[in-house]
């Protein structure tokens, strides 16, 4: 039976958001009221919407505003909290999913909650976001004065009345938040007395296609973020392709990033992997040889997804321009704690 007392709402804006907030809903919330609300349209093929109460398309201002500036963006904005919103009506109790409370998107709706339901207890909730959950990303002072300037927007419009937290960038160390998911497997550096692991994202290994003699290369848009030059990229790319010939693999899929226009690490010969599924429940039911990469989130999840009978490997991360020891240390960790095979380029 629903408890329309309580309302979940999930903002979601990548597969793995969305599979980690349908996670949450039904392995924790079945009696509650649960709205999912997307901010990027591809979404859609993948949302199971008989899961939800609701299932809404957020407008993102970065997708939508194109040349209309600074107010466009403002009234995109103000849509959607009122929006949000009106999915809480009689909610005695709100509690806000995201994978973070740094975005505007996100943190606005904490203030303007509080404001339209002033009764209501409001919560937020974290939900897994891959690499960005684990370890702790501290902001830098610059970044501490950027959250301040976007609290001055309230003077001018008062829906936008930006939280201002400290602590990690998700928002996590805030009083605000009660609990912080994490996914199977994954080591991470929050407080334990809010951390709730999730169960596998996928109900199980599922009996499926035998691809052991296919190998899966995972790209990213490491060129794309500054963090391996191009040159090193292609480096990387020729070397996963050699590393794959001399293990005998010679029928690669790749499967690209989705805002990654360049298809990094993509090279000849490779067959594009082009699915309405989640790569997690891709993978559940199809054991290819290998899944390679640099150094994606999606290698640590594939890592407690897969079959035994498939190795999961980390090639060229030697490669990436890393600030210091510490961040590459905060990168690295994981891929160890998880028996991730490292390989150099």
């Amino acid at each position: 039976m629903q408890n329309s007392s309580t309302v979940n709402i999930f903002i979601v804006a990548t597969p793995l958001q969305s599979l980690s907030a349908e996670s949450v809903a039904y392995n924790f919330e079945k009696t509650a009221k649960n709205c999912l609300f997307y901010t990027k349209p591809d979404l859609l093929k993948l949302i199971k919407k008989e899961r939800w109460h609701s299932t809404v398309d957020l407008f993102s201002p970065k997708l939508h505003s194109g040349k209309k500036g600074v107010l466009r963006n403002i009234k995109l904005l103000t849509g959607n909290l009122k929006t949000v919103s009106e999915a809480c009506a009689a909610g005695a109790e709100i509690r806000l999913h995201a994978a973070q409370i740094f975005r505007p998107e996100q943190n606005f709706l904490i203030n303007y909650l509080r404001r339209k339901h002033p009764n209501a207890r409001i919560h937020v909730r974290i939900i897994p976001d891959g690499l960005l959950n684990v370890s702790r990303n501290p902001y830098k002072q610059r970044t501490v004065f950027k959250k301040y300037y976007k609290k001055l927007l309230g003077l001018f419009f008062p829906d936008l009345n930006y939280h201002v937290f400290q602590g990690d960038r998700t928002g996590a160390d805030d009083p605000v938040v009660d609990t912080v998911y994490v996914l199977p497997g994954f080591p991470h550096e929050y407080s334990s007395e809010k951390v709730v692991r999730l169960p596998s994202l996928v109900s199980s290994v599922k009996e499926g296609k035998d691809l052991k003699d296919i190998a899966l290369v995972i790209g990213q848009p490491l060129f794309g973020i500054g963090l391996m030059s191009e040159r090193d990229m292609e480096s990387v790319t020729q070397g996963i392709s050699r590393y794959l010939n001399n293990e005998g693999f010679y029928k690669i899929i790749y499967k690209g990033h989705p805002i990654d226009k360049k298809k990094e690490f993509k090279d000849h010969g490779y067959e594009e992997l082009i699915i309405e599924e989640t790569l997690e429940e891709h993978l559940s039911c199809n054991h290819y040889g290998m899944v390679i990469g640099v150094c994606s989130s999606a290698l640590l999840t594939a890592k407690t997804i897969v079959s035994d009978g498939t190795r999961v490997v980390s090639y060229g991360l030697n490669k990436c321009s890393f600030v210091n020891d510490a961040q590459k240390n905060k990168v690295l960790n994981p891929f160890r704690i998880l028996s991730v095979e490292l390989v150099e380029d």
